[in-house]
């Protein structure tokens, strides 16, 4: 009986050990792991900052963003008009008629900003911005996209773009394509066989680039 005993409490022991190797096992991947490999979750963690960085633009060193439906730069819709001065300085050109104005400042290394402004509300009193096109490659979407970028990037990326409207002069033809919805537009020509942006406009959410009484187009007539 104790020889028994003795035998069974053995085979107990062993039953133990044996699951807890067991359960240590599927703990560590069924195996036994370095201590300096990345486990599952480091992994994960890093594909995920790595797919980050791949959707978003590499920024140069004077690069600006562009956000659709809010901002081009330091200057956002509906930010007064009174402080385009003091960010942008004198403007180096324009347009202005009835209360609405389009101001143009010259870029570095080539391009313009343009801001266009009119009354905030029926008072008439201040100016806000409605819309603000660049043409100057130092302005960058999230996603990479910029004055120079081929008009068939601007469609994979922003599918929902639709012809606004079509320009003439001479024997150059521009077009503007729309993304109402996201408040984002591009003007496209042909460049060498290809279309290419040529300028980027950012307009308020659900309203159409073309709603403005002044045109950006100067010199361009309707098709």
């Amino acid at each position: 009986m104790i020889f028994l005993r003795y035998r069974s409490m053995r085979q107990l022991n062993k039953m133990m050990m044996a699951s807890l190797l067991l359960v240590a096992g599927c703990a560590g991947g069924g195996g036994s792991r370095d201590a300096s490999a990345p486990t599952a979750v480091e992994t994960q963690d890093s594909t995920k900052i790595m797919d980050t960085l791949a959707g978003k633009a590499t920024m140069r060193q004077g690069e600006k963003n562009i956000v659709p439906g809010e901002s081009i730069g330091s200057i956002h819709l509906g930010q007064d008009a009174a402080q385009l001065s003091d960010i942008l300085g004198k403007a180096d050109d324009g347009d202005a008629a009835m209360g609405k104005a389009w101001g143009i400042w010259n870029q570095d290394g080539g391009g313009q900003l343009s801001v266009y402004t009119s009354y905030k509300d029926s008072t008439a009193v201040a100016k806000d911005v409605k819309q603000i096109v660049v043409s100057s490659e130092h302005f960058v979407t999230e996603q990479g996209i910029r004055s120079g970028s081929s008009f068939a990037t601007v469609k994979k990326t922003f599918p929902q773009l639709q012809l606004a409207e079509t320009y003439i002069n001479g024997k150059e033809t521009l077009k503007v394509y729309d993304d109402i919805e996201r408040g984002i537009a591009f003007d496209v020509m042909n460049k060498n066989g290809e279309e290419v942006c040529v300028a980027i406009t950012v307009h308020p959410v659900k309203t159409a680039v073309n709603n403005t009484y002044l045109t950006i187009h100067p010199g361009w007539q309707p098709k």
